[in-house]
């Protein structure tokens, strides 16, 4: 599965006695006095060079600051040096922070609060969707500013519903009528993942939203029986697939290939698949007209060392990376998603129009989404095999379903 950055979950193993940090010390650089800082992240290949443009082009307008980055090819190179870094007490100055790890960086005292560096710097968070700012905040501290995003949307094939007379799907009636006029021919009506980060928008917008930045809470919830109820009776009624039913290697493969007309997947998908295909997006489906429609986001920030000598330089380097000509270079050069902040949005809209309608679906389901970090990764594996168990056999009974779940995971 492609875009695995996003939804992969690491556990970090970073021994606590090892990380015995001191209070951050802020020291201004001066004209008088240039600083060096360094900056760690994940790319290879073609984002590596351009990150290097990027970081090259900063440090030419900042005589007074010199960048000096390291690229890993590799999600795990990178988070197995940078936790080997942290435990040393070497880490960068400046770091890529994926939101499931925020959470962990802050226990182990690696990373510092940004609130009052960001208000001294005159930095606009304001112009970020507030949803992916509170993805990085913990016990209402911030800890890293948003990089990008991306969101889980309903993907479409415009030829195969036009030639079906079929209208995008806005609520669950449809979602279902739709797959099953879709289905034929080989052809599936719908099809996707059974995880969590794919169906949860469905539990979230029927108002059983269990993940929340404390824990799991209100599990055993009617929103979510009903949930699991419409997904179960998608497979059931035959008009939905999973990757692996269609020996697919994951859901773009199985949407470019023409196996299903529509995929409720991540917002990489149309950007990723190719082709020639005519690809729409649109909300999740919500169970009945005036709900909200919610989605899971995906996002990575900056974050600054709590033991960096230079917080303000790296302050000035991540302003630099969030300007919106630099967005708009990451997602055109492939080492940033989608941009996180207003401006930034409109100034790939304007640089790239074709993808301007789609942008907007994404804008509007962020500012409704909940950070896929929220979610412990053991509850993730575990709630994703009752998914895959569900699709496989969907005449199970979803609420003795659910309880055993609950019981095994000590939840209510």
């Amino acid at each position: 599965m492609k875009a695995a950055r996003s939804i992969r979950l690491i556990t970090m193993a970073v021994v606590a006695v090892a990380v015995a940090l001191v209070p951050a010390v802020a020291s201004a650089q001066s004209a008088q006095s240039p600083v060096t800082i360094t900056m760690a992240i994940q790319a290879a290949g073609k984002s590596s060079t351009a990150l290097q443009k990027a970081v090259d082009a900063f440090n030419a307008a900042n005589p007074g600051i010199t960048v000096k980055p390291s690229f890993y090819g590799t999600q795990d190179a990178y988070n197995q040096a940078l936790q080997a870094k942290i435990a040393a007490g070497i880490a960068p100055d400046v770091f890529w922070v994926d939101a499931p790890l925020v959470s962990q960086y802050v226990k182990y005292g690696a990373v510092r609060p940004l609130d009052d560096l960001a208000s001294q710097a005159g930095f606009p968070l304001d112009s970020f969707i507030p949803a992916l700012v509170d993805a990085f905040k913990v016990d209402g501290k911030l800890y890293a500013i948003p990089k990008d995003f991306n969101v889980s949307v309903l993907v479409y094939n415009k030829k195969m519903l036009d030639a079906a007379n079929v209208a995008p799907p806005k609520t669950w009636a449809e979602l279902k009528a739709a797959a099953q006029k879709l289905t034929h021919n080989g052809v599936w009506g719908f099809g996707m993942y059974p995880q969590i980060n794919y169906f949860y928008p469905f539990i979230a917008s029927n108002g059983g939203q269990f993940v929340t930045q404390s824990g799991i809470s209100n599990f055993l919830s009617s929103g979510q029986t009903e949930a699991l109820q419409f997904f179960a009776s998608l497979f059931k009624d035959k008009v939905a697939v999973t990757p692996q039913m269609v020996g697919a290697s994951w859901d773009g493969d199985m949407f470019a290939k023409g196996q299903v007309a529509m995929v409720y997947g991540g917002s990489w998908l149309p950007m990723s698949v190719g082709g020639n295909l005519e690809v729409g997006v649109a909300p999740v489906p919500v169970p009945a007209a005036g709900d909200t429609p919610m989605s899971w986001s995906y996002t990575a920030g900056w974050g600054v060392s709590s033991k960096s000598q230079h917080p303000e330089a790296a302050m000035k380097f991540i302003s630099y990376m969030e300007s919106p000509e630099q967005l708009v270079a990451g997602f055109n050069q492939g080492f940033d998603g989608l941009p996180p902040t207003t401006n930034g949005a409109q100034a790939l809209a304007t640089a790239n129009p074709a993808i301007a309608p789609d942008l907007k679906v994404y804008q509007d389901v962020a500012a409704h989404s909940v950070s896929f970090g929220w979610a412990p990764p053991s509850f993730v594996t575990a709630y994703n095999s009752m998914l895959q168990s569900l699709a496989s056999n969907p005449s199970q009974d979803v609420s003795k379903l659910l309880s055993t779940f609950a019981r095994d995971q000590n939840l209510k």
